[in-house]
């Protein structure tokens, strides 16, 4: 399985750890400050006084364990927390002395690449793009000048002086940049910025549009592909494609019949797309389509709060399309099947636009080498927008129940006679449409 995951290096006192804590919640990833991984084998070596080596590979033997929940890292030495205890002058002193050992290195690296590789990730260190995510989506290398990092440092601590501060963060920067195994250096894919006159929200919203823009520059390759495959091998009909908002963002609802799905949607509609998909999707090599087409994992059975998060901080932008498939699964009879609550709760709390897509023919689509010879033809309609409107205060499963139901009469309406399923038939009452 492959995740996303951004890269954000820098020296101390740079803003990596604000800054990726906050680009974490605002993408609804994980966040690890590796940082702390090399206090903890410091703590272990000057309080329990075993060797740097040996106590790298507590977090292999699970003796140290470490929690990315709610944002905030937390190390557990035997189940006991010492998150607090390796933030004091004397590990800040001793801390490089450490991670600079070849071995330490090399075991807490690996650990940390094996973190990568169970969520969309926002990871921060000082060799993270050039060692330990190489192949990450997204480098940044967050820089500032001596003086302000200086600054920074004073305001989070009352021991050391702006003087003392300058001092000690000079000497890290020569260790850092000079040491043998894997030193700060900035990657040649890595985007640079500059802090020294930026704000956390400032360098945040940077290091969005910037992955944004890639992102999209890697959909609309994908998107080419798809084209130019069923032009030589299938044929792929659209219609309605003036249907489709020309501002604002909006959910995209439609009938699922097969794993190609969402690529012919996102292609219909046009749009950056973004969409939840079932966890156990991201295999090789599927899981690469699905990083272009802007996926994210979701736990079906048990989606998450962060999962919603992800959904809403989607739709909070801008130009943002949504695709959600109200189904749940496929339809292994091709007829529309039952929605689920998921896309009209989310709808209702986003106030959100909602346009109906109808898919037929991509059913033929039975394993991942057909996208590469889609030899079907497929034709989508994309029916006319509609909100949903006149809701009662109170809200519940049954009221949810019935939108769903005129949200997937809206999909059967644009569907052949077919592929729907008479049990879907719904007035409208709650949902009305848009007119352009």
């Amino acid at each position: 399985m492959i995740y996303k995951s951004i890269a954000i290096d820098g020296p101390a006192a740079s803003g990596k750890s604000a800054v990726g804590k906050l680009l974490a919640d605002k993408l609804s990833y994980s966040f690890l400050d590796t940082g702390i991984m090399y206090r903890a084998v410091t703590y272990l070596v000057e309080e329990i006084n075993m060797s740097p080596e040996n106590a790298s590979t507590y977090f292999k033997d699970k003796q140290i364990s470490i929690s990315l929940s709610n944002l905030r890292n937390q190390i557990f030495y035997k189940n006991t927390d010492i998150t607090d205890k390796l933030f004091t002058e004397k590990i800040d002193s001793k801390v490089s002395d450490y991670s600079k050992i070849k071995l330490v290195r090399e075991n807490l690296v690996l650990q940390q690449k094996k973190i990568s590789e169970g969520t969309n990730i926002v990871m921060v260190g000082r060799d993270i793009g050039t060692k330990v995510l190489p192949n990450s989506d997204l480098k940044i290398y967050l820089d500032a000048s001596l003086e302000i990092r200086a600054q920074r440092r004073v305001k989070d601590q009352d021991e050391l002086t702006l003087k003392e501060v300058k001092k000690s963060l000079e000497s890290r920067d020569v260790i850092d940049k000079n040491r043998d195994n894997s030193p700060l250096i900035i990657d040649k894919n890595a985007y640079v910025i500059n802090t020294d006159k930026l704000d956390i929200l400032e360098v945040v919203d940077q290091i969005i549009t910037i992955y944004k823009y890639k992102m999209s520059k890697l959909f609309k390759i994908s998107d080419s592909c798809l084209k130019v495959t069923f032009s030589l091998f299938g044929s792929l009909e659209i219609e309605g494609k003036e249907n489709v908002p020309k501002k604002g963002s909006f959910i995209t609802v439609a009938n699922h019949l097969s794993i190609i799905d969402p690529a012919l949607c996102a292609s219909a509609v046009g749009r950056d797309p973004k969409f939840l998909a079932k966890k156990e999707l991201f295999k090789f090599p599927f899981n690469i389509l699905l990083k272009f087409y802007g996926a994210h994992p979701i736990n079906r059975t048990r989606p998450g709060s962060s999962a919603i998060r992800w959904v809403k901080e989607q739709l909070r932008s801008k130009e943002s399309s949504l695709l959600i498939f109200p189904e749940g699964t496929r339809s292994r009879d091709l007829k529309l099947q039952k929605g689920l609550n998921g896309a009209t709760m989310i709808a209702i709390d986003t106030e959100s636009i909602i346009l109906p897509v109808s898919i037929v023919g991509s059913e033929k689509c039975k394993n991942y080498l057909q996208f590469l010879f889609p030899k079907m033809s497929v034709k989508i309609r994309i029916g006319k927008p509609f909100n949903i409107v006149n809701l009662p205060d109170k809200k519940n499963k049954d009221l949810y129940q019935i939108v769903t139901k005129e949200i997937m009469q809206r999909i059967s309406d644009i569907l052949p006679q077919t592929y729907r399923n008479n049990e879907n038939e719904s007035e409208f009452r709650f949902t009305r449409t848009i007119e352009s």
